[in-house]
């Protein structure tokens, strides 16, 4: 797996042919405990995304995907177990990235259980963020260019 955005256009080429063929209504939530209600149980796709600390002077237009997951049951249930950091790499990305106003957000859309492992695959593909280990299926044989 690769990390960072892709620069491949075939992948790009691949995730816009799904979202045309699926109507996705991505939802955002902060990441934190008291929106855990918010969170539908139903299956979906999702990120966690991150914009740099606040003391950089980069401004808050950054804002970048440092994990994709599936949720082939339970949005709700995955948003909580994420929020025990059982996963290090999400627990030191809370130190690094919760300081302030700063705060990881939980970019949510719900699906059909069956189309779930190829978007997560597919937003895998493109934004290779840093906190996946594995890149999902192989999507080259479902979507040809």
């Amino acid at each position: 797996m690769e990390y960072g955005w892709s620069i491949e256009e075939s992948s790009w080429n691949k995730l816009e042919i799904f979202c045309d063929q699926h109507e996705l209504n991505w939802k955002k939530k902060q990441f934190d405990r008291i929106h855990s209600d918010e969170i539908p149980p139903n299956p979906g796709v999702y990120t966690i995304c991150v914009t740099p600390p606040e003391d950089l002077p980069l401004g808050k237009n950054l804002y970048t995907p440092i994990y994709i997951g599936k949720a082939e049951v339970s949005l709700q249930r995955r948003f909580n177990e994420h929020l025990s950091y059982t996963n290090p790499e999400l627990r030191k990305a809370r130190n690094i990235y919760v300081k302030g106003k700063n705060a990881l957000v939980f970019q949510f859309t719900e699906l059909n259980k069956f189309y779930v492992p190829t978007l997560e695959s597919l937003l895998i593909e493109c934004f290779g963020p840093t906190v996946n280990k594995v890149g999902g299926i192989a999507t080259d044989d479902i979507y040809q260019e």
